[in-house]
């Protein structure tokens, strides 16, 4: 658990206690974890995560969501690009949830909270503090900071007693591996959110930490006990779990199509195509310039979101080692790779950098897209070729 988020949290409660009237919880309040299953939509497929808080005597019936933004943020489109967009919780009444994950066909359950009464009124007035306008709005980081590890944070430091989790504390997986759990029937989108991210997400996860997926703090929630630190006594978190929607939506169609598919199937066509270069004597440099275009178009993204951006995920790219932003520059000059000076310096690091790729592929601290491998390939043969006029093989 974050120390900083904590030690935050008490600080807002106590500096904002005297400016929010929050209503005393009866006996029978319930507090609840909201989980909705992945949708087909890229903002949706991970889930979503809430909390309900319901007292009928107080005609309480409010869902807390801390994965709502403002469309109206001066600069937003350039703000979620570069990481700077500002999250916020909302908070409304139950019955508008619930229509919108029918509507798109994705399940809801409910997990009611097995907390003292004590422990629900400081959640929920933890809630309400956190929902004023000087409080409600925070930096969002997908992997540390979201719509689940909020309501992870927020219900742990509300309980009294350590907790206990029934299971092992670790998953043999990365961050990257449990994306790939919900991307495995949309490979491009996969691969195209593989090529932003880098090298900081292949670290193995904690079960605390898988809980930035709702699935995950779902199942955390489902095998946590709460240990009262006099008696020693457990109790689970949840008292019960109830499906509020089925899911509907497992109607996304698998392609066959891969962009590994695609890359090796270019591969074999340009190797083809370079043999007749050499049999012929002719030179297709349009070839080249496409792929130096395609690659450092990708290499200038790779490049922003990792040096000019406050995406955390986003840094230690080693995918820039085969979409190079310098791909761009050399683009211009391939012709004249073969004379001395500045091209052909250029071109002489741009294949050792792919050689790395293709040689050292399994080495590297970074899982890379499939597609990478064929590609890297492709643009090593053909500067090569080039650059190396006299060498008749491959």
């Amino acid at each position: 658990m974050s120390r900083y988020f904590s030690f935050l949290m008490l600080f807002i409660f106590s500096a904002s206690l005297y400016s929010v009237n929050v209503r005393k919880l009866s006996e029978s309040a319930r507090i609840s974890l909201i989980t909705c299953s992945p949708g087909d939509e890229l903002y949706s497929i991970f889930g979503h995560s809430a909390i309900r808080v319901f007292d009928d005597s107080q005609h309480i019936n409010e869902v807390y969501n801390y994965g709502t933004f403002d469309f109206d943020t001066p600069n937003f489109y350039l703000k979620f690009a570069s990481g700077k967009l500002d999250y916020m919780l909302s908070a409304y009444n139950f019955k508008y949830f619930l229509p919108a994950y029918y509507r798109d066909g994705r399940g809801v359950t409910e997990q009611m909270l097995n907390l003292t009464q004590v422990e629900k009124q400081r959640l929920y007035e933890a809630l309400e503090i956190n929902r004023l306008p000087e409080n409600k709005f925070y930096r969002y980081d997908f992997f540390f900071d979201n719509c689940a590890t909020r309501i992870r944070d927020i219900v742990f430091t509300s309980v009294n007693g350590r907790l206990r989790y029934n299971k092992n504390d670790t998953l043999n997986m990365t961050f990257r591996d449990m994306l790939h759990l919900y991307l495995d029937r949309q490979p491009w989108t996969r691969d195209g959110i593989d090529i932003i991210l880098g090298s900081r997400i292949d670290r193995k996860v904690t079960m605390y930490e898988s809980m930035f997926l709702p699935d995950y703090l779902k199942e955390y929630f489902m095998n946590t006990y709460i240990v009262d630190t006099k008696s020693n006594d457990p109790r689970p978190l949840v008292k019960s779990d109830i499906t509020l929607l089925k899911p509907r939506n497992n109607n996304t169609k698998v392609t066959n199509i891969t962009p590994e598919l695609i890359a090796w199937g270019l591969f074999m066509i340009l190797f083809i195509v370079s043999m007749y270069e050499v049999w012929s004597g002719r030179k297709f440099f349009i070839i080249e310039r496409v792929l130096l275009l395609v690659t450092g178009l990708l290499g200038i993204v790779v490049f922003y979101l990792w040096f000019l951006t406050e995406h955390t995920a986003t840094g230690a790219n080693y995918n820039i080692l085969w979409a190079m932003p310098t791909n761009l520059i050399l683009m211009f000059g391939i012709k004249k790779i073969t004379d001395k000076g500045f091209w052909r310096i250029l071109g002489i690091i741009t294949i050792i950098s792919l050689s790395v790729v293709s040689l050292l592929w399994k080495y590297l601290p970074q899982s890379m897209p499939p597609m990478a491998f064929p590609l890297a390939l492709i643009m090593f043969l053909r500067i090569s070729k080039i650059i190396f006029p006299k060498n008749k093989r491959f």
